[in-house]
Order: structure tokens, then C-alpha cells, then sequence
């Protein structure tokens, strides 16, 4: 399959802005980032945990495993952009 693009002449914008959040750095990513990620684990736990553990509690545990280990390397990202690393 082949495409035809077409770039506009228009400046691409420096900002943007996704449901509220201000993404114009490196830093406001990793902070969006951040929340999303708190945001899954939130809902997984309050929605998802339960049910899947009740028909695999290892595939659970694993999605669980998972989460946390997102939210981690995310907030280690947004320490490391704030440091300037």
C-alpha cells in the first residue's frame, strides 16, 4: 500500500495540548506520562485485579508486575529529565 503525503506550508506548533495536559518539553511528557501511568495502576487495581485474579491469579499478578514496573521506570524517567539528564 503506498501513500501520498502532502506536508502543509504551516509551522508545526511548538505546543500541545492532550485533554488538559501542557506537553511543550521533555519534562511535561514525563510528568503526563507519570500520571497515566498512576492512572492505570489505579484503575487496573479498582476494576481489573480482582476478576483476572480470580481466573488466573498468576496472569494477574504478572499485569500487576507490569504496571509497577512501568510507573517505576516512568518516575525514574521524570527525575532524570528534571536533573537534566
Amino acid at each position: 500500500m503506498s501513500e501520498l503525503i502532502i506536508a502543509s506550508n504551516k509551522p508545526a506548533a511548538s505546543q500541545k495540548e492532550v485533554r488538559g495536559i501542557r506537553i511543550t518539553s521533555s519534562a511535561d511528557t514525563s510528568k503526563a506520562a507519570q500520571k497515566y501511568a498512576d492512572q492505570l495502576q489505579h484503575e487496573f487495581m479498582e476494576l481489573l485485579y480482582k476478576p483476572m485474579a480470580q481466573a488466573d491469579i498468576k496472569v494477574a499478578g504478572r499485569f500487576s508486575s507490569l504496571i509497577n514496573e512501568l510507573r517505576f521506570m516512568v518516575s525514574m524517567t521524570a527525575n532524570n529529565v528534571e536533573a537534566g539528564r
